[in-house]
């Protein structure tokens, strides 16, 4: 059956008036001559005549022969353009209307209503337990153990020449109330949407008993679970506590209420906390090529060399520096990333020996033994270049055989290249990359301007060099894949979101309209973000942030800045991060880990050193995804944005909302 529009039904009507106009007049007249007799008067033969000449009949009959004599031809273009303009204007009755539909559009009259949780049916809410009533709670230190501020804990150090010994009768794990009630007294200025630190819960979490903590009462720790991946979905999404922007990226934190049914449903608007990612790349201008073998058993590519695409031969020889002053007014991603980039390529080349640096006989790029296609043999780790997969190497150690540090002769007795390295290049050279593009180690003072970045090099997906289907892994056949230098970080920003409810089938009758920055009236109307500051290390503790009120301005405990946006403080570091699994904060930094990938979830195999998922090797929609924007610089940043969008899905926020909504 067809469904008929409102203009449809107009365009018909307006045509069966149209046809009527010409039928009824015809049609008369002819009953008329019917019943008409011989005999008449005059004044009936004359309407009898005026109603004939009216009437189409003289047209149709060709029986007026005067009107083709002795007429003035603008009398004659008047009788004919009559029933054209006549046939156009019917036209036009008909057509015009059918661009009309019926919609249902948001009224002008805000009107309370009751919002009721509604439940995920998705996999995001089937996996995800009933909350816990158990607190949150925080451990510090790393390699020593530390008391955390405002914590109980008396720790008693003992040290001497060889080693130090730390004694403690109860290591207090609590989260004084100051510092909760700190760091959530912003609200107070926000709509009742806005959710704190505090509303960000591990989505699966464990349950631990510890004898030394928590007076051996029983205490929650963060457990990751797989849900789903949305990497591959466009728009916004809606999952079980989690707005996600996959358009912009981001996530905004919501316990998803709804309106009770309405009639024609109803929109309305909210404020919420975001978290969003930011990525910069950077092309190196280098390539690895590679041969795939006859058999892939393990996973070792042929003939594995970088080819220099620029990167060596065009390499600016001015040391580059990026702008340090205020991390969070700029925290110059681009910078950090292009430098980052220039260190990888210089200890590349001073690893080939291409170049030189500076020595007490001669001067720094004094030769450069690279052109633009050239090629040098390389080794990389075994299974870290396929033509299926990408990922990020946050110690920037792709090539295999260099040495762990300088002196040592190589890295691997499974390397089968020697390489010149008349410098003494080392692992260690690669690794302070990404402390330099972080801008903070794990030795430096945790507080707001010690942002959360992380820094890898990042390898994009393969291609076939003879342009067959990048999707098809045909032995013998060579490859090319890009490297790039990336950083990334996240900032925490209050967006507002435009809802629209309209049925009864539940979450999934609930569907973001736009997402779109707050607007602030005036500067002082922007809200105050607070960054606890410590006296720890970064690798020991992170600092605790959030929305707080004007009355802790000026204190020594924490930093206040008035902005649209704070950009997250924090350290990504290799090995170990100062919150962990076991620890009951997961808004503390582990958004900033989230970045970093594997070596925080421990049972995802071989991605303790990467900052992304090497989706491609499970998915084939996702490898094609990223074989189409690994090979561009920008698309690449945006991609990595998409990953670290849909990694940090184990937090979930509570939230409660009373909301004004228009009524359709």
């Amino acid at each position: 059956m067809v469904d008929l529009t409102v203009g449809h039904v107009s365009g018909i009507i307006a045509a069966g008036v149209f046809v009527l106009q010409f039928l009824i007049p015809t049609a008369t007249t002819l009953i008329l001559a019917g019943l008409v007799t011989d005999k008449n008067s005059l004044a009936t033969w004359t309407q009898i005549g005026r109603s004939l000449h009216a009437s189409h009949w003289p047209l149709l009959l060709r029986a007026d022969t005067a009107t083709a004599r002795e007429v003035s031809r603008a009398v004659r273009l008047e009788g004919i353009l009559r029933p054209l303009i006549l046939l156009i204007v019917g036209i036009a009755a008909v057509v015009t209307p059918l661009g009309l539909y019926d919609a249902v559009v948001p009224g002008t009259k805000m009107v309370p209503q009751p919002f009721q949780y509604q439940p995920d049916t998705s996999p995001f809410g089937s996996g995800t337990p009933p909350r816990s009533k158990l607190g949150f709670n925080r451990i510090c230190g790393a390699f020593e153990p530390r008391a955390c501020p405002g914590s109980k804990t008396i720790i008693k150090t003992t040290r001497n020449a060889t080693r130090a010994t730390f004694e403690w009768d109860l290591y207090d794990i609590d989260i004084p109330a100051n510092l909760t009630e700190m760091f959530q007294s912003g609200l107070e200025r926000m709509k009742p949407t806005v959710s704190s630190m505090f509303d960000i819960q591990w989505r699966s979490y464990s349950v631990t008993i510890d004898d030394t903590k928590n007076n051996g009462s029983a205490f929650l720790g963060g457990s990751y679970k797989q849900m789903d991946t949305l990497v591959l979905k466009d728009g916004y999404i809606v999952v079980e506590g989690l707005i996600v922007d996959n358009k912009n990226g981001g996530i905004g934190f919501r316990n998803h209420t709804t309106p009770s049914p309405l009639k024609y449903g109803g929109t309305w608007s909210e404020d919420l906390l975001f978290i969003e990612p930011f990525t910069q790349c950077v092309d190196t201008n280098i390539t690895v090529d590679f041969v795939i073998p006859d058999s892939n058993v393990n996973l070792t590519m042929q003939n594995v060399k970088i080819t220099d695409r620029g990167g060596f031969e065009k390499l600016n020889t001015t040391y580059p520096q990026y702008d340090r002053s205020d991390p969070q007014a700029n925290p110059d991603l681009y910078g950090r990333a292009y430098k980052a980039a220039y260190l990888h390529n210089a200890y590349t080349m001073l690893l080939l020996n291409v170049t030189n640096p500076r020595t007490p006989t001669m001067r720094p790029w004094s030769y450069l033994n690279s052109t633009e296609g050239k090629t040098f043999p390389v080794d990389v780790l075994t299974g870290e270049v396929q033509p299926t997969q990408l990922g990020t190497y946050s110690d920037w150690r792709l090539w295999d055989g260099v040495p762990y540090s300088p002196g040592e002769n190589a890295s691997s007795f499974l390397s089968d290249i020697d390489y010149p390295n008349p410098y003494n290049i080392s692992q260690e050279d690669f690794r302070s990359i990404r402390t330099i593009c972080q801008g903070a180690g794990n030795g430096d003072i945790a507080n707001i301007t010690n942002i959360g970045v992380a820094c890898g090099l990042f390898v994009g997906a393969a291609r076939r060099v003879d342009g067959g289907s990048s999707l098809v892994t045909e032995p013998r056949t060579e490859w090319t894949t890009p490297l790039y230098s990336c950083a990334s970080s996240t900032r925490a920003v209050v967006k507002t979101v435009n809802f629209r409810y309209n049925g009864t089938d539940g979450l999934n009758s609930l569907s973001v309209l736009d997402i779109r920055d707050k607007i602030y009236n005036q500067e002082s109307d922007k809200p105050l973000w607070g960054v606890e500051r410590l006296q720890l290390k970064l690798g020991e503790a992170a600092a605790m942030w959030g929305l707080v009120s004007d009355r802790y301005k000026g204190r020594d405990d924490v930093s206040v800045i008035q902005s649209e946006n704070l950009w997250l403080p924090g350290f990504v570091g290799s090995k170990r991060m100062p919150s962990t699994d076991y620890m009951n904060l997961p808004g503390e930094d582990r958004i900033l880990p989230c970045m970093q990938g594997g070596k925080n979830y421990p049972k995802m195999p071989n991605l303790h050193r990467r900052l992304s998922i090497r989706y491609g090797l499970t998915s084939l929609p996702t490898l094609s995804l990223e074989q189409e924007v690994g090979f561009e610089q920008r698309t690449t940043a945006t991609y990595k944005n998409a990953l670290q969008t849909n990694l940090p899905k184990k937090e979930i926020p509570l939230t409660f909302q009373w909301i004004f909504i228009t009524i359709e």
